[in-house]
Parts: C-alpha cells; structure tokens; sequence
C-alpha cells in the first residue's frame, strides 16, 4: 500500500511540474486563457496550408520559409522584425537582406535554428518557435498569380517576401520647368549609354531629368531636407495587383500592406508631378545633405471645405497625409 501511494506521489509531483513549466523556447503548445497584455491569443491557433504558394517550403529547417504565420506554437503574438519593443535586438532586415525579414512580424529562420522563430509580445518570454507546418519536397505555386511590381520610394531595398529587382536614385522634373515628364522615375545606380548616337554636352530640344531631393522645413521626413531621395523597384511574386491607398497608413480589408509612409509630391506652385507614396523610414542617398536645384519632394496637405466632397470632418484642413502601397 505505501508503494502504490509512493508511485502516485511521484505521478503527481510530475505532473505539477509539468504543468508549471517555462514556455520559452520550448515546443508545449497549450493555449493560455489570459489577456493579450502578455501577447497571447485566446483564439484557435492559425494552422499552415502547405497548398497555399506562401506557406509552402522545401527546407527541414524552414530557412525558407516565407509564409504569413505570426504567432508562436504557445499562442503568444510575434513582434515585429523592425520594432524594439518589447525586446530590443539586432536581427532586423538589414543584418539579415535575404531572409524574408520585412516591415512585419511573420516567423522566419535566419541564424541556423531547427525552425522557424519570433520574438514574442510578452515581455517575460523573448523568444519561441513558430508551428509553421511540415517541409514539402515541391511547392506547387497558384498558376493564376502572376506577380506585380512597384516601386518603393524612400528605401533602396523591399519589404518582406518582395525581391529587389534594381535599386536606384528617384528622378524626375526639375521643380520650375514647365516641360519634362511629369511622373517619377527610379533610376538604376548606373547607366548605360548608347555610344554610337550620344551627343555630348546639354541641348536645348531635350527633355531632361534631374534627381529628387526631399523638401519641407516641418512636418513628415523634414529632417531628411535636401537629402536625394533612394528607391528600389520590387517583385512580388504573390500577388496580382497593387494600389497606392492615400490619406491612410494601413490596407482596405483583404489586401496586404507591402509599406507605408506619407503622401509627398512637388510643392503646389512647382510645376507638376505625380502623387507618391515615400516610406516611411525617408532613406536618403550618401553624401547628398547638400541643396541642390532638382526636382523636390514635399509633403502633401489636405485642402478641405464644409459642404464640398472633402469634408473638414472627418478630415483636417492643412493636415499632412499618410499613405500605403497594399497588394492582393
């Protein structure tokens, strides 16, 4: 008899144990019932499509991996690979240009683990593993997806999944000429010519194009001014369409935010230019704080009026509008 009580005894006692676990880095996918203020989810965890192009992966180890998942396998709310709160790191797009990190808090495997990682949103856990299904030995991608590209201004590199195509330096009009095109243009880093029919030295019937500087003494980017502005010409190869959503900085429901930023163009009494979406970050060329006559690139204003179309409710007259560019 003292036996058995001795055996239940032990059974118990690790079972407690058990239950009283750490989560952090471990694989015990039990769902928490507390609030989100530790980062968790009281909702059914979201389980992978393999048949889905962007869940699908090839890699044991899911370095490949370059799917939407942004939670851990304990349910916890991953942070996002740009921010610093509530974990400060140095895993961030930039020391890692080719993992799929990106303005977004999607799983990723970049350093070598057994899988897919995030930081979470709890502060007391920094980091777990992500349930990002099984490897697959082929993806079989949507053959109606046929990709889209855009640009994104004010950085030289793509969010996300995207793929960089080029990088280069954004041109266009210069500021007080009626001529030239009246769009922008991302100019790759160098050019080639065509030698056999180049004419040196500047004509007068050509249109001519200048690089952009950032503009405006206040307000949005201005500590970028007379910086030129960067841009990178990016594929995405998920999608089939994107729009540039001004006035807001997040998507219309069931598009995705690739990045977003402020609304900026040539200043009102310029010639004109086209409206664009400049991330948010405002990058800037090297060696270029110096003003130099070009094109600028200023922030843009809402003009509103009671009774006309653009109310003064719910928008603000004279108030600087943000942007987006969202895919689908």
């Amino acid at each position: 008899m003292q036996l058995h009580w001795s055996v239940l005894c032990v059974i118990l006692l690790c079972v407690a144990l058990g239950q009283g676990e750490d989560t952090a880095g471990n694989d015990n996918d039990a769902m928490s019932s507390e609030d989100d203020s530790q980062g968790l989810f009281t909702v059914n965890r979201y389980e992978p499509d393999p048949k889905d192009g962007n869940e699908c992966y090839t890699r044991d180890d899911g370095s490949d991996y370059r799917g939407t998942v942004a939670r851990t396998s304990n349910g916890r709310n991953c942070q996002a690979w740009t921010s610093q709160s509530p974990h400060q790191h140095t895993t961030t797009p930039d020391d890692y240009p080719n993992a799929g990190l990106g303005d977004h808090n999607y799983c990723r495997n970049m350093d070598g683990a057994t899988r897919p990682w995030c930081y979470t949103m709890d502060s007391s856990v920094r980091w777990e593993y992500c349930n990002v299904g099984t490897a697959q030995k082929a993806c079989e991608y949507d053959t109606n997806r046929t990709g889209v590209v855009y640009t994104r201004w004010g950085h030289s590199s793509c969010p996300g999944v995207t793929k960089l195509i080029y990088k280069g330096i954004m041109a266009g009009s210069f500021y007080n000429q009626a001529g030239n095109g009246a769009d922008y243009l991302c100019l790759p880093e160098v050019a080639k010519y065509d030698d056999n029919v180049v004419v040196t030295g500047l004509q007068t019937d050509r249109g001519r194009i200048y690089p952009i500087e950032y503009r405006g003494s206040s307000g949005p980017l201005s500590s970028k001014i007379y910086n030129d502005v960067p841009c990178a010409v990016c594929l995405q190869e998920y999608r089939n369409n994107y729009i540039l959503y001004p006035g807001r900085d997040d998507c219309p429901s069931g598009w995705t935010r690739e990045y977003y930023g402020y609304l900026m163009s040539s200043q009102y009494t310029q010639a004109t230019s086209r409206y664009v979406c400049v991330d948010k970050s405002g990058g800037a060329l090297a060696s270029t704080s110096t003003a130099v006559n070009g094109g600028f690139l200023y922030p843009v204003e809402n003009i509103c009026s009671a009774g006309s179309g653009l109310p003064c409710a719910p928008y603000v007259n004279g108030y600087e509008l943000t942007c987006a560019i969202c895919s689908k």
